[in-house]
């Protein structure tokens, strides 16, 4: 189930209690702890005038109902690109007349504070329901089930962009462990001091990709430098790229084609501590495609032809992924040509000194707090896909 992670989101005049958050089951299935949109006081709040900004529960249902109606109409505006999905998301129809009935009991609970309670905990599990279907359509991608692949590369920075990097390594994997995903390392440069330069991992697992799409784009730390002997405050820079995995029936309905004119593939010794095959044998292999100039390296395997299998598959994947990006203008257009790593270019910004804050650039949605910050760079990052993955949804 997915992990959950510590929001605290600031100068709202509700409880952190009442924010919403959604975790994925076993087998692919979702299932929604807490209403998304859910941000008003449920049981135990009395309406008492005296408090000052507090909401009465009268105005919390009507919220609630405000925001169920709103889902719904989502809901129903949206198509669904999956047979699957639109089974699943088939029960919210029948969700409107259930709307109307707790409408109708809201105006007749004026006066009644035991029923508006009552009313408050039906319109909780109306809106889990709701955001369910929501979610499962945002994740109704051609290729969002898919397992995905993460190329992580150091920016402006030196050393510390390469710590960065591997900072980044380490959240992306607990990340995908507490999704019960799988996590396999398919090259990696290490840094000249520490962390590393570049790496690329592949992650597999239902929706992997789907989660981990809005990740494209350059990431940016602050914080008080552990290799400066000054203790100075330095900002590095990351770049992540996302990619889909595909298998071979995936191929065999796509138009993408690779020629043999078109690829220059060299062979190398593997890098890495040492072993049996590792730095002894030229087992890993470099695959670069001409004409658009990407380049992939795989040295996960011991055998020079599974790696070449290997990065012809991570080979397909950039270029899917490039065409994708070019549709799909909402999106980073990362892939085609990734932005400068550098000032100015991030998507989202990690910041622990002078003070502990975590924030997307695109979504707006933040967290402060040393607790809740460590979270995030513990792999806690749900919370960052779900928003990013409902901001660039809801303006397509």
């Amino acid at each position: 189930m997915l992990g959950w992670s510590s929001r605290l989101v600031t100068r709202f005049p509700w409880p952190p209690s009442c924010y919403g958050r959604l975790c994925r089951g076993y087998g692919g299935q979702f299932q929604v702890i807490a209403p998304l949109r859910s941000r008003s006081y449920s049981q135990g709040h009395t309406n008492n005038p005296s408090s000052k900004g507090r909401v009465t529960i009268q105005s919390a249902v009507d919220r609630k109902i405000q925001d169920i109606a709103s889902t719904l109409g989502e809901l129903s505006t949206s198509e669904p690109v999956r047979p699957d999905v639109e089974q699943a998301s088939s029960r919210a129809d029948g969700l409107e007349a259930e709307l109307r009935q707790v409408r109708e009991l809201a105006a007749l609970s004026a006066t009644d504070d035991e029923l508006r309670a009552d009313l408050l905990v039906e319109l909780d599990r109306l809106q889990a329901v709701c955001d369910d279907a929501l979610v499962k359509r945002w994740l109704s991608g051609p290729y969002d089930m898919n397992s995905a692949y993460l190329d992580i590369h150091a920016g402006s920075g030196g050393t510390d962009a390469c710590d960065w990097a591997s900072m980044l390594v380490r959240m992306y994997t607990k990340w995908a462990y507490s999704q019960s995903y799988t996590v396999d390392t398919v090259s990696e440069t290490p840094g000249d001091v520490t962390g590393v330069k570049a790496t690329t991992l592949f992650i597999q697992g239902q929706h992997a990709y789907g989660y981990a799409q809005y990740e494209t784009g350059v990431h940016r730390l602050v914080r008080m430098s552990p290799f400066d002997p000054k203790g100075a405050r330095h900002t590095s820079f990351a770049s992540v790229r996302v990619s889909p995995h595909f298998d071979t029936q995936d191929w065999q309905e796509m138009e993408i084609k690779l020629y043999d004119a078109d690829l220059k593939i060299s062979t190398m010794r593997s890098q890495g501590p040492g072993g049996q095959h590792v730095n002894k044998t030229e087992s890993a292999v470099r695959v670069e495609h001409i004409p658009t100039g990407i380049t992939v390296t795989c040295q996960q395997e011991r055998q020079q032809s599974a790696n070449r299998k290997l990065a012809m598959q991570l080979l397909r994947s950039k270029l899917y992924e490039i065409e994708l990006r070019k549709k799909e203008q909402t999106k980073t257009d990362a892939h085609n040509q990734l932005p400068e790593i550098s000032w100015g270019s991030q998507i989202r910004s990690y910041v622990l000194h002078p003070y502990r804050l975590v924030k997307d650039s695109r979504s707006g949605y933040q967290v402060v707090g040393n607790k809740q910050v460590d979270a995030i760079l513990d792999g806690e990052i749900t919370d960052f896909m779900i928003e990013s993955l409902q901001h660039f949804k809801r303006s397509q």
